[in-house]
């Protein structure tokens, strides 16, 4: 059996026609369709509508009154689709029953029309090889559906990956691997049959009783016994009740942690980023600062008193060049005076001349001379400072530094700074917006309510069980009551040979059950413990599962043959031996269909991964269908599915055109 497609339209957050298309012509060696999508995609909704396709009213596992089937009606339509007026909603299912001969196929569609809360239209088709199906008439058509695809071996094949350790592992696991394995190898049907023959073998009694205290003593024993049937009814309606609601609180926390830890993981690194931007531009600034401070320490005093520096120039200037001049003028007499000398001595006009005259003349060359050295004009400026010709020109180059760094360098680097500084600013307000630790405190306080409310129902479920435990001693008392007084009610003939083989009936029915009690959970352990071993990890201790064939409960038994206690033993190994359970659970079963993992490694640990990945889906079933999110199955888990990948899509977060071929990255 494989499924050939499943078509939604308007169903939830599919607006629209949404098919998705299976091959059929699957091979052992790939026989995965892996169907990705972030939370809110529509994963989940998937599997849902198969299933409520399927089995309508007992879409959930138990049936459901018709007010509240047609209140969940009413929420699935699309509302985009309903404020269009679009009221139709539709599911439909192709499925090819190849193991069978001839092969055909069925398709299932169920449709609704939506006119107003309290009437909406439910249509139920079914297809043969695209033809009606008339060999059976309409209304045992859900009974046929139930008799080939039944809703409660579906259960092991329909499944979401955060509720297998509830079938394992959970508060009523013993009871439910007991009901399940009942239900996978038939028995149910036997226990049904007792029940019926020994309402016929009462019935029989009755009609030959006589009037009188035994009358009168058995009705009283099974109005009593009515009653505590009520009770014990009610009971199990609360158990159901409180137990969807613990698997709702299971969802949302699984839900709220990972989107904890996700946005957890990007508000921190965002938050770390922005940190190492402000320690970075912190680190300009502190150098910024340095650069600066040499400034305004070194420079800034020579620049503020601006008319000082100036004054100063000019005087060490003036200084500087009547020091020249004054150098100038000693050199000029001395020259002056040897030019007199060699003049008078080697000058052959003077030598004519009278001496009046060559001092006359000598006297003009010296005035001459004079006018043209300055010698005599009065030094304007008094000298202050004594300065080398190399010392001054450090100074002025300092003072023309000075001015030049003020200006110029500090100004730059003060413009530097202030944009740093609003960068700084700007990171920080940003920092504000990102959820600081309120966001996680918020999320955890929702976690930890959600699981305090699990343990007051879980230990509510607990006291439940205890009270119906209580009563079934006292069940068994009043049927035995029962039963000694209908042994006291004396039978014609006829019907004391019908009670006797109704004995006689029940006692085989008893033994083959007791038979094929025996006999499967001897298969059911063996298939378990391999299962385990192979899916395991060298350092686990788990090496053999036994059940008990009386009481359903399982038994860990480590490499040493000891018994260990299922608390004692890692999440991975718990996790390890829930999916070994529910593959043994699953392989009791005559039918075989194909397996729906929705979140198949949402609750695993890393180190186990691998295992399951490369042994277990490929080994499934003959069509395993995986709904995983993108963080569940990334590139080197993908890498493992991938020699054994059939198809792959991914669910968009629109409401249109969903469906996308290939998985994330692909």
């Amino acid at each position: 059996m494989r499924f050939e497609s499943v078509t939604l339209y308007n169903f939830k957050n599919y607006k629209g026609k949404n098919t998705i298309e299976f091959t059929t012509d699957n091979t052992k060696e790939k026989n995965i369709t892996l169907i990705g999508g972030l939370n809110g995609a529509g994963k989940t909704t998937l599997l849902e509508a198969i299933k409520l396709c399927l089995y309508g009213k007992n879409f959930n596992g138990y049936i459901i009154s018709k007010s509240e089937y047609n209140k969940f009606i009413n929420s699935i339509f699309n509302r985009k689709a309903t404020k269009e007026h679009n009221k139709r909603c539709s599911i439909e299912v192709k499925i090819l029953f190849d193991d069978s001969y001839p092969p055909y196929s069925l398709e299932i569609r169920r449709s609704w029309g939506l006119f107003d809360y309290e009437s909406i239209k439910e249509d139920f088709e079914i297809y043969r090889d695209n033809n009606p199906l008339e060999f059976i008439p309409k209304e045992y058509w859900q009974e046929y559906i139930n008799y080939i695809i039944p809703p409660y071996v579906s259960e092991f094949f329909f499944f979401n990956g955060e509720k297998v350790k509830e079938l394992a592992i959970g508060t009523n696991a013993d009871e439910i691997l007991k009901s399940s394995i009942k239900d996978m190898i038939g028995l149910n049907l036997y226990e049904h049959l007792i029940s019926d023959l020994s309402g016929l073998k009462s019935k029989i009694r009755r009609r030959n009783e006589q009037k009188g205290d035994i009358s009168q003593k058995l009705n009283e024993q099974e109005s009593q016994k009515k009653q505590i049937l009520k009770e014990i009814k009610k009971f199990r309606d609360d158990i159901n009740s409180y137990s969807i609601k613990i698997q709702e609180n299971e969802k949302e926390i699984s839900d709220l942690d990972q989107e904890l830890k996700r946005k957890a993981g990007v508000f921190a690194q965002q938050k770390e980023e922005a940190e190492s931007k402000i320690l970075l531009l912190q680190e300009k600034n502190a150098s910024l600062y340095e650069q600066i401070a040499t400034i305004t320490k070194d420079y800034l005093p020579f620049v503020i008193p601006k008319k000082l520096c100036s004054d100063l120039l000019k005087q060490l200037t003036n200084e500087q060049t009547h020091k020249n001049t004054k150098f100038l003028e000693e050199i000029w007499k001395e020259r002056t005076n040897e030019f007199s000398t060699k003049f008078k001595e080697k000058s052959t006009v003077l030598k004519k001349l009278s001496k009046k005259d060559k001092k006359k003349i000598h006297e003009e060359i010296k005035s001459i001379l004079s006018e043209i050295s300055d010698i005599d004009k009065p030094m304007k400026n008094v000298f202050l400072h004594d300065l080398t010709i190399s010392e001054f020109e450090n100074i002025k180059n300092f003072l023309k530094q000075s001015s030049q760094k003020v200006t110029n360098d500090l100004e730059e680097l003060l413009h530097e700074r202030q944009k740093n500084s609003l960068k700084i600013d700007r990171i920080k307000k940003e920092i504000r917006h990102i959820p600081n630790d309120n966001f996680i405190l918020l999320n955890l306080e929702k976690i930890s309510k959600l699981k305090s409310e699990n343990e007051s129902l879980n230990k509510t479920l607990f006291d439940i069980e205890e009270k119906i435990s209580s009563l079934t001693p006292e069940i068994q008392s009043i049927q035995k009551s029962i039963e000694e007084f209908e042994e006291n009610i004396v039978c014609i003939d006829e019907d004391g040979q019908k009670i006797d083989l109704i004995n006689r009936v029940d006692a085989a029915v008893n033994e083959y059950i007791k038979e094929m009690v025996t006999l499967n959970i001897k298969n059911l352990e063996s298939t378990i413990s391999t299962m385990y071993r192979d899916l395991a990890n060298k350092e686990d201790m788990i090496k053999e599962i036994k059940v008990d064939p009386y009481t359903f409960t399982t038994e860990l038994f480590d490499y040493d043959g000891n018994q260990i206690k299922k608390e004692g033993i890692s999440e991975g190994e718990k996790e390890i031996y829930a999916i070994s359970v529910l593959w043994g659970l699953s392989r009791l079963s005559p039918h075989k269909l194909p397996m729906i993992i929705d979140t198949p490694l949402a609750k695993l640990d890393t180190k186990h991964v691998a295992n399951i990945t490369s042994k277990f889906f490929p080994n499934a079933s003959e069509q395993v269908i995986l709904l995983s999110q993108d963080r569940e199955i990334d590139q080197n888990i993908y890498s493992l599915i991938k020699p054994h990948l059939n198809q792959s899509y991914t669910l968009m977060q629109t409401e249109e055109n969903k469906i996308k071929s290939g998985y994330f990255f692909k």
